[in-house]
């Protein structure tokens, strides 16, 4: 592969959201595995995707509990992740109200869903976990807010295999381990938020700790050395870790 030319004209990233969705007992996080075609093939990831124009429009907030002080982006990131969990893993997180309707074809428009079984997001159960930029030589760009959330008690994971072809619950500090010589295949940005995660013990103190934290903007640079690149983030960024070797500069 190329190394990204630095004289090329940046190209504009496109908003997206990720959800790591978490539950207690013991405290874990939902990856789910990349289709072979498509971005990040085959890899284990966050469910996530491009905030589409539907999840812009204001009438969501007539469908949103614990949003008010939100503006009209920071709900449009909240509503994709939400949105990107239930087409890509099955799962409607968030959702105060009766489930027992929402259990239909998820070619359904999440809002005519919604707003038919008369139910609604509770977003206070959903925090500012992270946000990362693309490198502006990097030849896709994304705007990406990581998003955390509490998982729903009852649900069924269920991939679309079209994106996704796997989803499991995974304890951070266990996939990390599993993953210290990189053959999983994961993501330096995966790696460094599942880092963050497992400062936390359960869900509360993970959601406690996103809120106090300063939402910084991290833009990661990346250096090729023997064949591989080295990623590295600002160590203010606030991670336990800083750098990481990847096989390819655009997937970070």
């Amino acid at each position: 592969m190329r190394e990204p030319d630095p004289s090329a004209a940046s190209v504009e990233p496109r908003l997206a959201a990720t959800v790591l969705l978490v539950r207690d007992d013991p405290f874990q996080v939902l990856l789910v595995k990349r289709s072979a075609i498509g971005s990040f093939p085959s890899r284990r990831v966050f469910p996530g995707g491009v905030v589409e124009r539907e999840d812009m429009d204001e009438r969501w907030r007539s469908l949103c509990r614990g949003g008010d002080d939100l503006n009209a982006s920071d709900l449009a990131f909240r509503i994709a992740g939400i949105r990107e969990c239930w087409e890509e893993a099955g799962v409607l997180c968030m959702v105060n109200g009766d489930l027992d309707g929402l259990s239909g074809s998820r070619s359904d428009g999440l809002f005519s869903l919604m707003e038919r079984c008369d139910v609604h997001f509770d977003l206070g159960h959903m925090a500012d976990f992270a946000h990362w930029v693309t490198p502006p030589t990097a030849p896709k760009r994304w705007d990406t807010r990581f998003l955390l959330a509490r998982a729903p008690r009852d649900h069924i994971l269920c991939c679309d295999g079209v994106e996704t072809v796997a989803a499991d619950w995974v304890e951070p500090k266990e996939v990390l381990e599993r993953d210290a010589d990189g053959i999983h295949g994961l993501l330096f940005s995966t790696k460094a938020n599942l880092h963050l995660l497992a400062l936390s013990d359960c869900v509360d103190d993970a959601l406690e700790a996103a809120r106090n934290r300063p939402l910084f903007r991290v833009t990661p640079s990346a250096q090729r050395k023997d064949g591989k690149f080295l990623v590295s983030i600002p160590s203010e960024a606030g991670y336990p870790v800083s750098e990481g070797w990847v096989d390819d500069a655009p997937r970070l």
